[in-house]
């Protein structure tokens, strides 16, 4: 099926165990950063004020500030709120749809099978007969939603719901309570729970893409999409590591020796601190590289291995631990390189794991695996470490709980984008 689950599948307990104990013990700094916290209502959806005082409620979808915004608006809100605009956009999102049902079906039959990928040629098929019946006869039904487009010079400010509350909207939604837009958030919990038996809002929210008029996609977003499939579909491109040591994983790749490892992330984290202090010799802090410096080393990393590999996208896992502040941190992400050579994110998590409060599953799950005597014996040999080895069995287990979060996510996010190839919206 299309559908099932895309990284179900028995990953390497030692890779992930031996991240989070040797970070532990060659981390000589604690990074810290402070994140900006948007404007909150106790509303659950956003909301876009425009200069001329209008005001649109919804779902943001995206945040690239050299884009136009778009935001999702429900058509009952919608029409009730301004007819006159409702009208005005149902009628344009209906002449795109025409030109979006065209479009999708140009590029899919652009896509050749070349018979190594079945599940991949699989969905395109589909994809091309259902596309090409809508064109011959086009749906009656309207969508639940609408997406409104506004040039970034007209918007005044915007007024992000925090991700608790945007998901109780859109649960509300695809429950199609009534005035999500206007309630307040306890308000809406309320009905759910009185209408939905053992609802749960932590739950991975509901897929509403299907309740979208068809869009039309630029050259980016195609791109960005058909790389989310052909790493869900076909092949897979994964790499996790810390720091700058990004080592390539999965099913087909062979067994990481933990000794090997620990001698690559040691040597990197002295090549790293060598190099910052013969930067500060010669005024020269940063060494140059052809990769944006916006970019973290460990994304770098990844990005050479994927250009020597021949691939446009790939999917990184990095891990990073603050020993005084007993926390493991797993960030991931996927990035595809577009055609104008740049990389660019896809999808990005981050999950954080205090070592002081993993449970006596996870912790035995870490003393189990067969690699534990082997890195015991490395570690101690290179920082002479004893007794601090059950805080990190504890920073083991942080890790491996955080890397399944992220993971989680990660194949939620991919999974949507395998149902069809028009949505969700990117």
């Amino acid at each position: 099926m299309l559908s099932r689950r895309v990284f179900e599948r028995a990953k390497s307990l030692s890779f992930d165990l031996l991240l989070g104990l040797s970070v532990f013990f060659l981390v000589v700094s604690i990074e810290k950063a402070e994140s900006q916290q948007s404007s909150r209502t106790r509303l659950a959806v956003d909301i876009l004020n425009l200069k001329s005082r209008q005001q649109f409620r919804g779902c943001v979808l995206n945040t690239n500030p050299n884009e136009d915004l778009k935001i999702a608006v429900s058509r009952e809100w919608f029409q009730h709120f301004d007819e006159k605009a409702y009208d005005k956009v149902d009628k344009e999102a209906k002449s795109e749809e025409e030109r979006a049902r065209q479009q999708l079906k140009s590029r899919l039959e652009q896509l050749t099978s070349t018979g190594k990928h079945p599940a991949f040629d699989f969905l395109v098929k589909k994809e091309l007969e259902r596309v090409t019946a809508a064109i011959d006869a086009p749906p009656d039904d309207e969508c639940q939603f609408l997406v409104v487009r506004l040039k970034r010079s007209l918007i005044a400010n915007v007024i992000l719901a925090s991700e608790s509350n945007r998901r109780v909207a859109i649960w509300g939604w695809s429950e199609r309570l009534p005035r999500i837009e206007s309630r307040e958030v306890s308000d809406i919990l309320k009905e759910l729970k009185s209408k939905v038996q053992d609802f749960d809002a932590t739950l991975t929210v509901p897929d509403l893409s299907t309740r979208f008029p068809m869009m039309e996609q630029s050259e980016s977003q195609w791109r960005s999409r058909l790389a989310i499939v052909s790493h869900g579909l076909a092949e897979r491109i994964e790499f996790q590591g810390s720091g700058k040591v990004m080592i390539q994983v999965g099913d087909d790749k062979q067994p990481q020796n933990a000794n090997a490892i620990m001698t690559q992330m040691l040597q990197a984290r002295t090549e790293s601190v060598l190099g910052e202090l013969l930067g500060d010799l010669v005024g020269d802090p940063k060494s140059k590289s052809l990769l944006p410096d916006s970019k973290s080393d460990w994304v770098k990393a990844a990005i050479v291995k994927t250009e020597a590999l021949g691939m446009g996208y790939f999917h990184a896992t990095n891990v990073k631990v603050d020993p005084l502040g007993e926390t493991a941190s797993v960030e991931s992400v996927f990035m595809v390189k577009h055609v104008d050579g740049d990389w660019r994110v896809a999808w990005n998590g981050i999950r954080d794991e205090r070592a002081s409060q993993q449970t006596a599953a996870s912790i035995a799950r870490v003393t189990k695996d067969s690699q534990i005597d082997s890195l015991k014996n490395s570690l101690q040999a290179i920082v002479g470490v004893n007794d601090a080895f059950d805080k990190a069995i504890r920073f083991g287990a942080a890790t491996m709980t955080a890397q399944k979060n992220v993971n989680e996510q990660f194949e939620t996010f991919v999974e949507r984008y395998l149902r069809r190839l028009d949505g969700p919206p990117l």
